[in-house]
């Protein structure tokens, strides 16, 4: 097998990071198309908006809870590709095997306690009474293909921390075809509505975990590939993922938190609003898992270059990221807002939907460049080895900030309790979070550049007594 494997430690390091998140971008697009089918498909073939907002009001709950424990394959990527930089490819091999272990445990866990918690999630969530029954229906076999999902994403963790970004993005491809052919079949033949696309998502994300297995297997002529010896919990390992991946699965979990609340306040403004709300958030993903590559792809970046002492890269890193994901930003969002009555479209079609849908679009997406730049300078402080401090800027910045206007302004004022006003409690929060981290990343960057040039000189010390000796 080929290896397409990408080392961040020297050569053009704008042109690498194209390249390799250009294949994160296209598998993000994949994810969310999938996704989109499964709402077009109930909303055209099964029960209508009714169908698409039970499978939409899973939205955020699902985030919510991915998130929180897809956050420790963070945490194997830092580890990983901190041990290419320093070349240590025993390390690498045994943060795979840990990995792939964590992962079918983690997912084992999540799935058993989803299943038998699912409706009253949902109730908590105030998911409206006549969606209830169809929403649980989709959660429920959502969690059963949990440990799959699990394992794909700590697998393809694993291969983008090799620096390989494109075997991921061909699994999504084979079997996201594959999903679209069963929504069909399940909705259309078998008359399934919801219960088939959850069918069809839980059998696709079954494929991926197995594919993305294979690749790690057969890996042979990479860096690093999965032995079965190696498929253990490692002390050591398990330490370094867990010491990055926990924080970073406890700030996914916290940003999506909040945002949980907001698509309960959005909920209580009827079904029309809710429509609405669930095309553009819908829309709204394609752009953030755009911007979200590129934090993905510094993690890996960061990490390898942090493990070779490059401080020279990891300055380049950080400028090119941030600069690309502010035009890219402004150039999509700018484009999504123009053309927002026709995007939403595909998904609503009443006028009062597609206003509501709009209202949403036009706060977000304008201003959806400021996320790009926050996840980006989270994703620069994982990658050197600092996860409590994005985590903590994010409890605040993100949640305590949104919740507290929520429960205080929102509620309390007739005039801002709108949903314009709750929609741009985003931008006004990610905004706040960027000023906060501008002092940190100053600080932790001189404090880890020190650091490289001490280890350097210790280094070059020791390889002139040898020389000596």
């Amino acid at each position: 097998m080929r290896t397409r494997e990408i080392d961040f430690t020297n050569g053009n390091i704008f042109t690498k990071m194209i390249v390799f998140t250009i294949p994160l971008i296209l598998s993000t697009l994949l994810q969310l198309f999938y996704s989109s089918a499964d709402l077009f498909t109930v909303s055209n073939f099964g029960g209508g908006e009714n169908s698409m907002n039970a499978v939409g009001a899973n939205g955020s709950l699902i985030n919510l809870i991915v998130a929180l424990f897809t956050g420790l394959s963070v945490g194997a990527n830092v580890y990983i590709a901190n041990a290419r930089g320093r070349n240590d490819k025993k390390a690498a091999e045994r943060g795979i095997g840990t990995s792939i272990i964590l992962s079918i445990i983690v997912g084992i866990i999540v799935s058993i306690c989803g299943v038998f918690s699912a409706r009253q999630l949902l109730i908590l969530m105030e998911t409206p009474i006549h969606v209830l029954d169809k929403a649980t229906d989709y959660l429920t076999i959502y969690f059963i293909g949990i440990p799959f999902l699990m394992i794909y994403n700590y697998g393809s963790a694993c291969l983008r921390a090799l620096g390989d970004s494109r075997k991921p993005f061909y699994i999504l491809l084979a079997s996201g075809i594959f999903n679209i052919g069963c929504n069909f079949l399940f909705v259309i033949t078998f008359k399934l509505d919801v219960k088939g696309v959850a069918i069809s998502t839980a059998i696709s994300e079954a494929i991926s975990a197995i594919c993305v297995v294979l690749f790690l297997i057969f890996n042979k002529n990479g860096y690093a590939y999965l032995k079965f010896s190696n498929l253990k919990l490692y002390k050591k390992e398990l330490i370094q993922i867990l010491k990055v991946g926990a924080f970073s699965g406890l700030e996914s979990f916290i940003f999506s938190f909040a945002n949980v609340f907001i698509q309960r306040e959005a909920n209580t403004f009827g079904e029309v609003a809710m429509a609405g709300n669930t095309a553009s958030n819908n829309l709204e993903g394609y752009l953030y898992n755009i911007l979200n590559s590129f934090s993905v792809a510094v993690v890996a970046m960061v990490a390898q270059n942090y493990g070779a002492k490059n401080s020279k890269n990891l300055k380049k890193i950080l400028l090119y990221a941030i600069s690309t994901v502010t035009v890219i930003g402004l150039v999509i969002g700018g484009l999504m807002d123009i053309f927002s009555y026709q995007l939403l479209g595909i998904f609503v079609q009443t006028q009062e939907a597609l206003d509501m849908g709009r209202s949403r679009l036009l706060v977000i997406c304008s201003t959806y460049f400021l996320c790009g730049i926050m996840d980006t300078l989270s994703a620069y402080l994982r990658g050197l080895e600092h996860p409590i401090t994005p985590t903590v800027i994010t409890l605040f910045g993100a949640c305590v900030l949104r919740l507290v206007f929520i429960f205080t302004i929102f509620e309390t004022i007739p005039e801002i309790h709108t949903l314009s006003w709750l929609y741009a409690s985003f931008p006004i929060s990610r905004a706040v979070v960027i000023i906060i981290y501008i002092p940190f990343i100053i600080i932790i960057s001189r404090k880890v550049f020190k650091e490289i040039e001490l280890k350097k000189h210790i280094i070059g010390n020791r390889e002139q007594k040898n020389i000596a000796i």
